[in-house]
């Protein structure tokens, strides 16, 4: 074999090993699920501090999440995911107490139907550190909010609401275990970042399978913590802990 032969066949190796490595490392991921979420803590908008639970009587609620994510082989440009969570908390009670919120009064015993929508969306640009049996990634998240809280006392025809809408930017990890040859794993992520008067922690565990089709099922424990401030210069303010128990089909093409 010579020179010229010995180098197109070096190169066609090469290029069979990139093209091979590239099948492994691109993938669409995605997934669909419900997350049954349950609420405590408080929050407030030019009035008093309002307790979910012991004021407006909250319970668990059914909230649906759908994300997808891209990962390439292109040194140096991100990967990225996007994500959707519904989160909307309603209520009707007979306040115990009189309130303040937004600048209007309710009084003990008005009936009051609460709305407290913290709905948001991520787009997390993120690296794999590691990716084998183990894989780890770090990046960025930034977070879309855009709910509102609202109180309701039809019978008086008062309605006071505040608006929750703003970016907030979060440090993002995820790490997950493959138990080789079997398609079940287990893992987690966190969304963290305090700063200013704001700080949230947004943190998952999980365990899941995937099939020899690609598709799969995660069963997972999600918890949110948000202390938050101002958002986007608005009023509404928070001390608020949101957790529960998740289930989601998966899909990786």
């Amino acid at each position: 074999m010579n020179m010229m032969q010995q180098t197109i066949a070096c190169g066609g190796l090469f290029l069979l090993s990139t093209v091979t490595q590239a099948d492994t490392i691109l993938g669409v991921y995605a997934g669909v699920g419900n997350w049954n979420t349950g609420t405590d803590g408080s929050f407030s908008s030019q009035g008093d501090s309002i307790d979910v639970v012991s004021d407006l009587g909250f319970d668990d609620e059914s909230q649906n999440f759908i994300y997808a994510a891209l990962e390439h082989p292109i040194p140096f440009l991100p990967n990225i995911k996007l994500s959707k969570t519904d989160l909307d908390n309603q209520a009707i009670s007979d306040l115990p107490t009189t309130i303040d919120f937004e600048g209007k009064k309710f009084n003990a015993s008005d009936r009051v139907d609460t709305k407290l929508d913290l709905s948001h969306t991520d787009v997390v640009l993120y690296y794999e550190v590691l990716d084998n049996w183990v894989s780890l990634d770090l990046g960025l998240t930034a977070r879309n909010f855009t709910g509102e809280a609202r109180l309701n006392a039809a019978a008086l025809s008062r309605v006071a609401e505040s608006e929750i809408e703003g970016w907030i930017p979060l440090g993002y990890v995820k790490a997950q275990f493959d138990l080789p040859f079997t398609g079940f794993y287990a893992g987690g992520e966190v969304h963290a970042l305090a700063f200013d008067d704001n700080g949230i922690t947004d943190y998952s565990v999980r365990v899941g399978y995937e099939s020899m089709f690609r598709v799969g099922a995660e069963l997972g424990y999600r918890k949110m913590s948000l202390e938050l401030e101002d958002v986007d210069n608005g009023s509404f303010r928070s001390d608020l802990n949101i957790d529960g128990v998740y289930l989601s089909l998966t899909l990786h093409i």
